[in-house]
């Protein structure tokens, strides 16, 4: 029989529990789709549960499992504020979140839970 427990009980159940507490550096959202969370490098985010992110103006957004994958305008749309997203684990153990602007440039402050 196969085994089907590929992650613990909290994982499974995507619950929140004390984590590390990363900050990155403010990041243009520019018309130039980027997955550069933390500055000029792309950031391997798997290890963490949730991404805080404050915005200035509407982004589009998706997590993807490689840093070559490019953000469009048939991704989720995030408005302008604060919001903490759940990183998600279907993507393996590589996750990045690539962020596209809709108008007019923003900045994205990111904390990584």
């Amino acid at each position: 029989m196969a085994d089907l427990h590929k992650f613990t009980v909290q994982e499974s159940l995507n619950t929140e529990t004390a984590g590390q507490w990363e900050r990155g550096s403010a990041t243009a959202v520019s018309s130039a789709a980027i997955n550069e969370i933390h500055g000029t490098d792309a950031k391997n985010i798997g290890s963490f549960n949730t991404v805080g992110i404050t915005i200035d103006e509407d982004i589009y957004f998706r997590f993807t499992s490689t840093t070559t994958d490019a953000c469009d305008s048939t991704d989720l749309k995030l408005p302008s504020g604060t919001h903490f997203i759940k990183i998600p684990r279907g993507l393996g153990n590589n996750v990045y979140l690539n962020m596209l602007r809709v108008s007019s440039d923003s900045t994205a402050n990111i904390v990584l839970i």
